[in-house]
């Protein structure tokens, strides 16, 4: 019975070191897939980071396109006023030259009349 007996306790050392090692293959194919769910969730963060920083650079940019464009539509503006002021100023020059031509014709007229 001894040697059964000894059969029997290596059997069930047997066993259980068996069923320990299924645990550890279990417990390593676990720890393999948490390692790599946290290498993609690394990837991810940095991933988001960037997108995160290009998103400020994007958000400077338009705000520096913002400024630039009210800049631009000041400009226009003040080239419209600008074209408005030289516009009226020539149609004044432009009377003043028919009223200045309007008083040597008549001023012409008068002098030949005088003269006759």
């Amino acid at each position: 019975m001894s040697a059964r007996k000894a059969i029997e306790t290596a059997q069930s050392a047997f066993d259980a070191a068996k069923a320990q090692g299924e645990k550890l293959k279990t417990a390593e194919a676990e720890f393999k897939l948490v390692r790599e769910r946290r290498e993609a969730a690394d990837r991810d963060l940095k991933a988001f980071r960037a997108a995160l920083t290009k998103a400020k650079e994007l958000q400077e940019k338009q705000l520096n396109v913002e400024g630039r464009r009210s800049e631009a539509v000041r400009n226009r503006r003040d080239v419209a006023d600008a074209i408005e002021k030289a516009r009226a100023d020539a149609e004044v020059a432009e009377a003043d030259e028919r009223e200045m031509r309007d008083l040597l014709v008549h001023r012409a007229g008068s002098r030949r009349i005088q003269s006759s």
